[in-house]
């Protein structure tokens, strides 16, 4: 490692790994008959949920 005169200098590099865990959250849709469902069952975009009650992917994606 140098400094930005090219200067030897040193430093400390701390690397702290989460690997939490996928949350996942029940999700509902509503359709008359005949109709069709649609939405985000990962976002919940779409849906009769909504963002706050979106699933959360873990560390691993």
């Amino acid at each position: 490692m140098v400094d930005s005169d090219g200067d030897p200098a040193s430093t400390t590099l701390s690397i702290a790994i989460v690997d939490d865990v996928p949350t996942a959250v029940a999700d509902t849709d509503s359709v008359t008959e005949g109709g069709t469902a649609s939405g985000n069952v990962i976002t919940g975009v779409g849906s009769d949920g909504n963002a706050a009650g979106a699933d959360t992917k873990g560390a691993d994606g």
